[in-house]
């Protein structure tokens, strides 16, 4: 390990807020066992999307130094958006491993290490090579906007479904993986007058870009979900295109059905039924252009694109570092 470590983390996470920061513990423990990591190591906490882009900026981290982020999904977002803003090209990014420290931990359960206990921490810092995961992440791209970086976005109906949760469910609940579920299955289940008034279908306009071919959709839809992470919450993958694309399409048109029957299907890994009958697409795209004024949520956060066209696209493979390999 020739460059810095540097120890990123956000006091406002759920779980750094109960538990404290692991980061902080590693990194004051580090100091006093050796005069070298004073010199080496660093320790910033999260303040505001600007600040925490100058930080990086004054850094100019290299692809020998190692960040490290502790936080839940929207700080993850918020903190690589961040990063990648602040360096030259993808090819100057850093080492980067993912500590869950929030309410949702999606990212850091795909591309992160498994737990935040200081000797997977310790681990990772001296065993880069072996836990490598290079994993390319969303590029969201408005025009005479800087880009935003993310792994899971969503349109239409996984928005709603998100607000009625935070709104509905989260003062009573603990806020566990296995309640979010449990408000999935609730809006997918029901019938159809209540599905609508939790899921109304919503205008969308999109042009899917592959490698040989594109496609477009117009029209009412359910929702879409993008990411290019592995899988999506307790290990549900709902994707089945064929494709090289890096970028991982769920599309639902309006009239979607049988969504319960689908979605456990999809959880046993039945991939090779057509869902299109159903209302169900799936693709894997190189690109995808949106013109849509409705409710979108980014790595479980709102996000705001006020009904200008945008694009996603795929980031080259960052260099995650994962709980390395015994």
């Amino acid at each position: 390990m020739t460059g810095r470590v540097v120890f990123f983390s956000n006091p406002q996470s759920q779980a750094v807020q109960q538990k404290g920061s692991r980061l902080k513990t590693v990194y004051t423990a580090r100091r006093q066992d050796s005069d070298i990591y004073q010199d080496r190591d660093i320790y910033l906490e999260a303040q505001s999307p600007e600040q925490t882009q100058s930080d990086f900026t004054a850094l100019a981290l290299t692809p020998e130094d190692h960040l490290f982020i502790e936080g839940g999904d929207g700080t993850m977002q918020c903190t690589l958006s961040s990063l990648l803003n602040s360096l030259n090209s993808p090819d100057d990014c850093p080492k980067l491993s993912i500590i869950a420290g929030g309410l949702t931990n999606q990212i850091a359960a795909n591309i992160g290490l498994k737990t935040a206990h200081d000797k997977h921490i310790k681990a990772a810092i001296h065993a880069a090579e072996t836990g490598l995961c290079p994993t390319p992440i969303l590029r969201i791209q408005q025009r005479d906007h800087a880009p935003v970086f993310g792994c899971l976005f969503s349109t239409g109906a996984l928005p709603f479904v998100t607000e009625y949760y935070e709104s509905k469910v989260r003062s009573s609940q603990s806020g566990s993986k296995i309640a979010i579920a449990g408000t999935l299955v609730k809006a997918v289940s029901g019938n159809k007058a209540a599905r609508d008034e939790l899921m109304p279908a919503t205008e969308l306009s999109l042009t899917i870009e592959m490698m040989s071919q594109t496609r477009s959709k117009t029209g009412p839809h359910l929702g879409t979900v993008v990411t290019t992470l592995p899988s999506l919450m307790m290990g549900l993958d709902p994707f089945w295109g064929d494709g090289t694309g890096d970028i991982r399409l769920l599309y639902a048109n309006g009239r979607a059905r049988r969504l319960v029957r689908n979605l456990a299907g999809l959880w046993l890994g039945r991939k090779t039924i057509d869902r299109s009958g159903d209302g169900l697409e799936s693709y894997r795209a190189n690109k995808l252009s949106f013109h849509y004024d409705g409710p979108i949520v980014l790595d479980g956060e709102a996000f705001d694109m006020s009904g200008a066209p945008f694009t996603l696209s795929a980031t080259p493979p960052l260099p995650f570092v994962t709980t390395p390999k015994s």
